[in-house]
């Protein structure tokens, strides 16, 4: 039984409460073994794919936000 709808319905089966949440979760790290590990590595990196239910990542906002960066002498 899968999802077929964000609403949390699937055909057949009635209603049911359902928060989940699809992503990809890679870590990094410049030392190899420390990347192999979701404690020691540096950097974690997560592609939300789809999520059912009010699930969303921590911080995320639904405003639209306009960010300048800034690398030495170039604004992005």
């Amino acid at each position: 039984m899968f999802p077929t709808s964000s609403s949390g319905m699937s055909p057949g089966s009635g209603s049911y409460d359902l928060r989940a949440n699809v992503a990809l979760d890679l870590f990094a790290d410049l030392d190899p073994n420390a990347a192999q590990s979701e404690i020691q590595a540096s950097y974690e990196i997560m592609v939300w794919l789809a999520s059912f239910g009010d699930v969303e990542p921590v911080g995320y906002s639904r405003k639209s936000v306009c960010l300048t960066q800034h690398i030495g002498d170039v604004s992005l």
